[in-house]
């Protein structure tokens, strides 16, 4: 948060969603309210979340059979974008 401010914590989240998520949500949540402030926190964690879920589909498309790896990639793409409706009721 420093030295990268907001824009380093969505890029950081973006990134991280491609790989694990879990370390960034443990850190982010730890250092919400001391380091980072909480909102900044939450949006972070809403699009590590999306970044994910959209990770996932494209393993899926890529890994299963074309049906089954479409229908996953539209429904994880899905769930990715309503993941990040909270985004806007946030500000």
């Amino acid at each position: 948060m420093v030295h990268f401010g907001n824009t380093g914590i969505y890029g950081l989240a973006s990134l991280t969603g491609l790989i694990d998520v879990d370390a960034f949500i443990l850190g982010m949540t730890q250092s919400a309210g001391a380091l980072t402030p909480g909102s900044l926190a939450a949006k972070g964690i809403l699009i590590a979340i999306a970044s994910n879920n959209v990770a996932k589909g494209c393993y899926a498309y890529a890994f299963a059979d074309r049906k089954t790896g479409l229908q996953s990639l539209a429904l994880l793409a899905g769930m990715a974008a309503l993941s990040l409706i909270p985004l806007w009721l946030l500000g």
